[in-house]
């Protein structure tokens, strides 16, 4: 009996079971006795360099997608790593960030939750803004007609979901754990390396969202003292932008 083909548009959910199944055996993987000092940059080096593979695959689907999810889950892997190597533990994701530390926590949530809701509400609305800006000047109109171009290549829907999962790993790398990793002025730092790390994807909008982007899910993290807020504010951005931009600006 012959075995029925499985499209590939279903290969996302067995690669997003393989990523949860890796993630939650953290413990166990031999990064953890790395030198210290080498952690970060090996995570970083290595990310980087999946998501400008990931874009080179962007004209087929089935390796962008699967150099995506490979992308998400060294972010993922890098910044639980640096994060438990810090001391948080399990619950590293409910930990305050190094600038929220001290006061009433839960009258910090609570009055953050609702800047959260507007910063991600602006963040959509400004980028949208910008981009049009940008469509409209000769010298970088190109820039959106790219990367409308690019994401064509994969369907609307699935597109959206690798931003989504991809843009949590980064908020968990780039705002949980490589501040930690780096020390005094590692927020200012792992901007920095975010931005620079963007420009592996070759793609100029996304280079130049990435230090707004950043700071403001930075900003977020640091008001709530929760991963999950720059997970939102970096929601709102691949929602509105990576879902948007290509039905608003068709070149």
């Amino acid at each position: 009996m012959r075995e029925r083909e499985v499209p590939w548009q279903s290969l996302p959910v067995r690669w997003g079971l393989d990523l949860a199944i890796w993630t939650a055996r953290l413990k166990q993987m031999p990064l953890l006795s790395l030198p210290s000092p080498a952690r970060p940059w090996i995570f970083l080096c290595l990310g980087s360099a999946l998501l400008g593979l990931a874009f080179v695959w962007a004209n087929t689907p089935p390796l962008f997608v699967l150099s995506s999810v490979l992308v998400a889950a060294t972010w993922f892997a890098g910044g639980f790593v640096l994060m438990r190597h810090a001391g948080l533990g399990d619950a590293a994701l409910d930990q305050p960030s190094l600038a929220s530390r001290g006061g009433h926590r839960h009258g910090r949530q609570r009055a953050g939750w609702g800047w959260v809701a507007l910063a991600a509400a602006g963040t959509v609305l400004f980028f949208l803004a910008g981009t049009w800006v940008l469509s409209q000047i000769p010298l970088t109109a190109a820039f959106v007609e790219t990367a409308v171009v690019s994401a064509s290549w994969t369907p609307l829907w699935l597109t959206v979901i690798v931003a989504l999962v991809t843009g949590w790993g980064e908020e968990t790398f780039f705002r949980g754990g490589l501040p930690r990793a780096w020390g005094r002025r590692g927020q200012a730092w792992s901007l920095l390396a975010y931005t620079v790390s963007t420009l592996f994807t070759g793609n100029a909008v996304l280079v130049l969202a990435a230090p707004i982007l950043g700071v403001v899910c930075q900003a977020v993290y640091n008001r709530t003292g929760r991963l999950a807020a720059a997970w939102a504010v970096h929601s709102a951005f691949s929602l509105g932008v990576v879902g948007l931009v290509p039905l608003l600006f068709v070149p």
